[in-house]
């Protein structure tokens, strides 16, 4: 969910500094599914609104909260002492316990 957030942060800041505030969500769906995050979670993750709203033609603006939240994710990206935890590409596979019996 990590990278879901800072994505979605990110993609919605980029937009705004190109002067365009308000993104539609079939864009956000997009830029999602591009990043291999679009899930249920994700979803409900998004209609929580945290850091963003979204207007009643569903469109996502970037509020105050998102803007530092995507600030910081873009410093963090830049800076080579910060470890990038959160990406998914950097994630190795852990293999799964044995399954328990159901009684």
């Amino acid at each position: 969910m990590e990278y879901v957030r800072r994505l979605t942060y990110l993609f919605l800041y980029a937009y705004e500094l190109h002067g365009r505030a308000w993104v539609p969500q079939t864009q956000v769906f997009a830029i999602l599914k591009e990043g291999k995050v679009l899930d249920a979670n994700a979803r409900f993750w998004l209609k929580k609104k945290n850091g963003c709203r979204i207007d009643g033609e569903d469109r996502f603006q970037l509020l105050e909260a998102g803007r530092e939240e995507a600030k910081k994710a873009l410093a963090d990206a830049i800076d080579a002492n910060v470890p990038d935890d959160w990406n998914p590409d950097k994630k190795t596979a852990q293999k799964r316990g044995p399954r328990k019996k159901k009684a």
